[in-house]
């Protein structure tokens, strides 16, 4: 019950820290004015995607730093993109950014090793057949 009530005081923190992003977004002229191309007649707010960002930063320091790698990934893709959002970067700059935090979240989930065929395994089951 306890983690409950903690659930439910986080959320209520990030509800009031996205009010408050809103209320900067506003004050900074953080908006996307829609054009012929946009799918919405009403000028928008950016950025406010940033909370996700800070509720798995919180998840990560509340789990005693659990997936740094993905973390670090995930900080670079929300970095670029946030200010994407402030300001346009080049394409070539988000692609670059987000092949190299996709390396992170490769290298965190150990994906490099199955490029690399092992020459033994002590469990039969996961070795490669001799003949390879």
């Amino acid at each position: 019950m306890n983690s409950f009530i903690s659930y439910l005081l986080l959320l209520a923190l990030f509800f009031a820290v996205e009010l408050l992003y809103f209320r900067i977004a506003t004050y900074f002229n953080i908006i996307d004015k829609p054009n012929n191309r946009s799918s919405y007649t009403y000028i928008t707010l950016r950025g406010g995607g940033v909370i996700f960002y800070f509720g798995a930063l919180t998840w990560f320091l509340l789990n005693h730093f659990e997936y740094t790698w993905f973390i670090i990934g995930l900080s670079l893709i929300s970095l670029v993109s946030f200010v994407d959002d402030i300001k346009s970067i080049s394409a070539q700059a988000r692609l670059l950014i987000h092949f190299i935090s996709m390396l992170f979240l490769f290298y965190q989930w150990d994906l490099f090793s199955l490029l690399v065929a092992p020459t033994s395994s002590p469990d039969p089951m996961y070795s490669y057949p001799e003949c390879l």
